[in-house]
């Protein structure tokens, strides 16, 4: 194999894994801590998060199998290959919404309780 394209296979490699450390990172916060203070942001930022795993999980493995099912030579590659960037394009835009749905959700104040208007008054604390 040749250097270039070894060195290019290795910084994909690289690359491709410290965006799945990332994503899980991610995703470990949501489930952990974001779901103290919300749990639907929570549950919108897991999705969204999970949303983007898979994607990157499933890309390069559907890019390695393409060639083997693309019909047409060239012309078939490139198609599939263009619905298949497109589809990835609209599924990984719609997790980055329910992640920004969920950072806002987190970050509206919650509705209190018309009985109990200021559950932290320090008569309750005490």
């Amino acid at each position: 194999m040749n250097e270039s394209i070894q060195a290019a296979t290795v910084a994909y490699a690289v690359s491709w894994g410290i965006g799945l450390v990332v994503a899980i990172a991610y995703f470990i916060v949501a489930v952990t801590i974001v779901r103290k203070a919300s749990s639907r942001a929570s549950l919108l930022m897991s999705l969204g998060i999970a949303t983007g795993f898979v994607l990157s999980c499933a890309s390069p493995i559907l890019t390695m199998g393409l060639g083997r099912f693309a019909e047409g030579g060239a012309v078939g590659f490139a198609r599939t290959q263009a619905l298949m960037t497109m589809t990835g394009s609209i599924l990984g835009a719609a997790g980055h919404v329910l992640v920004i749905v969920g950072v806002v959700t987190l970050a509206r104040p919650r509705k209190r309780d018309v009985r109990d208007p200021d559950p932290d008054a320090p008569e309750r604390l005490a």
